[in-house]
C-alpha cells in the first residue's frame, strides 16, 4: 500500500512542481500573485486554497509530533512554496512508513 501512496505523492509533487515552473516563467513569483488577486472571484480561490494550507499544515504538525518527526520545516517552506511542500512531507512520510521498522525484544518471564 506504501507504494501506491509513494507513487501517487510523488506524481502529483511532479506534476504540481512542472504546473509552478511554467507559470513561474511565464509571468514570475509576484506575478502569480498579481493574477490570483485579480478579480473577486481568484480572490476567493486564493482565500479557499489559504484556508485548505492551514488545516494540511495544523495535520501535519499533529501527525509528525505522532510519529516522533518534525514538521516544521514543511510548515515554514508551504509559505513561500504553497502546497509542494507538504505533498513533499506526504511523499516523506509514506518512504519513512515503508521502511522496515526495528523489532523489540519480548522480555519472557
Amino acid at each position: 500500500m506504501h507504494r501506491v501512496r509513494i507513487a501517487l505523492f510523488a506524481a502529483l509533487f511532479v506534476a504540481h512542481a512542472l504546473v509552478t515552473a511554467v507559470a513561474l516563467v511565464r509571468v514570475g513569483y509576484l506575478g502569480i500573485f498579481e493574477e490570483a488577486l485579480a478579480g473577486w472571484g481568484a480572490g476567493q480561490v486564493v482565500s479557499d486554497l489559504s484556508v485548505a494550507l492551514v488545516l494540511v499544515n495544523v495535520w501535519m504538525l499533529f501527525d509528525a509530533k505522532k510519529q516522533g518527526w518534525n514538521a516544521w520545516p514543511y510548515v515554514v517552506l508551504s509559505l513561500p512554496l504553497g502546497s509542494l511542500a507538504p505533498l513533499a512531507y506526504l511523499l516523506r512520510r509514506e518512504i519513512r512508513l515503508a521502511e522496515p521498522q526495528p523489532t523489540r525484544a519480548v522480555a519472557r518471564s
